[in-house]
């Protein structure tokens, strides 16, 4: 998703062989806002309100007093992460935040079923509480609510592994062509400065690169923006409106090497979308 607020474009070193993608990846970047989950940092336990954000925990602000069950188990839904709407607005204005909670009982088998989640946005009108008796299923879930920092915007470039599953998607495209699963034989002519002969992979040779860049974002546990850090492969959803743009990945301790993928209608009229990994 576009974030309204600018961000610095990444500095990136020169590279005789990502030369002439350089400018672009430069002005292209993705801006995305990164959100420091204290499971991952320094935990700070705390009575969240309506206007905070925040992990974990037995506490929601929802827009019914309620707390969510899984529609195919009935258990009682585990507490993920909430953002409020001042946090949210970059991306999404309209005054709602974004509440995520997930059933880790169904959700293994069924990683994108709204049944097996709350993945909305919402008022933050009421408190909610979770049971008091209940055992959580995921890998790491604390039963207090720790607080979530907003970071301030950055760009992120996407590293080869977004490109190399992207290509089954769009194979047609030059990124899918150099990262692709059926990788190139690069036998030049190679610009000067470049040495083939210390080239092992395209991929990795890009990543290093991407190492090297100077004022980009940095994983805390979640971030708002930017691609979705796929682990196994592009399952990027489609509503009626065409392919939906990312807008948060989650994983805050709870999902393993996976995180939960949020996706948003770009017309802005359809539910939110989401794919669980882990």
């Amino acid at each position: 998703m576009p974030c309204a607020r600018k961000a610095p474009r990444p500095e990136l070193p020169e590279h005789p062989l990502f030369a002439p993608w350089r400018r672009e990846l430069r002005e292209t970047a993705p801006t995305c806002v990164d959100l420091k989950v204290p499971h991952f940092l320094k935990p700070e336990s705390f009575d969240p309100g309506p206007g905070d954000c925040f992990a974990h925990g037995s506490v929601a602000w929802l827009d019914e007093p309620r707390w969510p069950s899984c529609g195919v188990c009935a258990r009682p839904l585990e507490m993920c992460v909430q953002l409020t709407p001042a946090v949210l607005a970059d991306f999404l204005p309209g005054g709602r935040g974004l509440a995520a909670l997930f059933c880790f009982h169904c959700g293994v088998a069924k990683n994108s079923d709204p049944r097996v989640a709350y993945v909305r946005l919402v008022e933050p009108r009421h408190r909610v509480t979770g049971p008091e008796a209940w055992q959580s299923a995921s890998s790491g879930w604390r039963r207090e609510s720790l607080r979530v920092t907003p970071a301030s915007p950055a760009t992120e470039l996407p590293p080869a592994i977004w490109y190399r599953y992207r290509s089954e998607i769009t194979p047609e495209t030059a990124s899918s062509a150099l990262f692709g699963f059926n990788a190139l034989d690069l036998d030049g002519p190679f610009p000067k400065g470049f040495d083939p002969d210390q080239l092992e992979e395209v991929g990795e040779e890009y990543d290093d690169w991407l190492a090297q860049q100077r004022g980009g974002a940095s994983w805390g546990g979640a971030r708002l923006g930017g691609v979705a850090r796929w682990d196994q492969a592009d399952a990027t959803p489609s509503c009626a409106h065409g392919e939906m743009p990312h807008l948060l990945d989650y994983e805050g301790g709870q999902f393993l090497d996976g995180a939960l993928h949020v996706f948003s209608c770009r017309e802005r009229v359809c539910e939110l979308a989401f794919v669980a990994e882990f």
